[in-house]
């Protein structure tokens, strides 16, 4: 009896041996696992983070951002100028990775405020605030030196003479955000400036949704609904007394944008559109598609 159940005993362990050097060697694949349950060998981890890990990512972002986003006047020799008020011919805002007044930067701003906002860290609003200070500094020795000689400095000739909803947009409405949070930041000159471009400088259509001439005439670009329609929001709120104006305004033209822009069967927005064509080029860009939600989320 004794050895009959050693017999057992032994049979069932290499019996359980086999079955685990067999699960070992099994290959993992949709044939063994549920393809939803698979792990991509990213090599990004991809899966749910917690707030801490977003906070980690966020501040490596910053910390690169901060270091490569200088707020300095250098002359035509490479020397810092510190006396914006003579700003000498030829200087130019120092040159990092990025440019301080672009719209992706408008874009950078708005997120850092919202950032500030939600973690309670307020380097973010830190930063903000440093090189809108700095813009608002250094804008009248620019725009002097431009009345004088008709050329300034690349960066400085986007921020004081905006030709695109690109150039204002966005910054005019991290601007306004800025502003509305802090009334005491040197900001209203700026901001007038690029406004005055949002609302009458840029090309529209006769029904008011911003256009474009390219790369046909009356073209609207589903990335305008986003550069120019929060500006208009926001404008309610920076502009207390005129709010109902702007606010209808910017629901209005966002209707516009999405009646000609919104195709219900994909349940996406085109990226362009040519007035009175009779067939749409149908492209659903994503990071356009991207624009026309930041923009719904903005006006909500």
């Amino acid at each position: 009896m004794k050895t009959i159940c050693k017999t057992c005993l032994l049979a069932a362990g290499i019996l359980a041996l086999g079955h685990s050097v067999t699960a070992q060697e099994t290959e993992i694949n949709d044939m063994t696992t549920p393809l939803h349950l698979l792990r991509p060998e990213y090599k990004v981890p991809y899966g749910d983070l917690t707030a801490e890990q977003v906070k980690t990512d966020i501040d490596r972002v910053f910390a690169y951002i901060e270091q490569h986003t200088p707020v300095r006047v250098l002359d035509a020799d490479g020397k810092e100028v510190t006396d914006y008020r003579h700003i000498p011919h030829g200087a130019t805002l120092d040159r990092g990775a990025f440019r301080i007044g672009s719209y992706e930067w408008g874009v950078t701003y708005q997120a850092l405020l919202d950032a500030a906002e939600v973690t309670g860290d307020d380097r973010y609003k830190d930063y903000v605030v440093r090189r809108f200070k700095f813009l608002a500094e250094v804008a009248p020795g620019f725009r002097k030196l431009y009345e004088q000689y008709k050329d300034t400095d690349a960066q400085m000739e986007q921020i004081l003479h905006p030709k695109a909803l690109d150039d204002a947009g966005a910054m005019c409405c991290a601007m306004m955000k800025a502003r509305i949070a802090d009334p005491s930041l040197p900001l209203s000159d700026l901001i007038e400036n690029y406004f005055a471009f949002i609302e009458h400088g840029q090309y529209r259509l006769p029904d008011g949704t911003f256009a474009r001439h390219r790369p046909q005439h009356n073209t609207i670009w589903l990335d305008d609904m986003f550069m120019g329609v929060p500006s208009l929001a926001y404008r309610g709120i920076y502009k207390k007394e005129e709010s109902t104006r702007y606010f209808n305004e910017a629901a209005k033209v966002s209707r516009q944008f999405i009646d000609r822009m919104f195709v219900p069967e994909k349940g996406l927005y085109r990226h362009g559109y040519v007035e009175g064509l009779a067939q749409q080029p149908t492209f659903h860009w994503a990071r356009a598609n991207g624009w026309a939600i930041v923009t719904n989320c903005e006006l909500l």
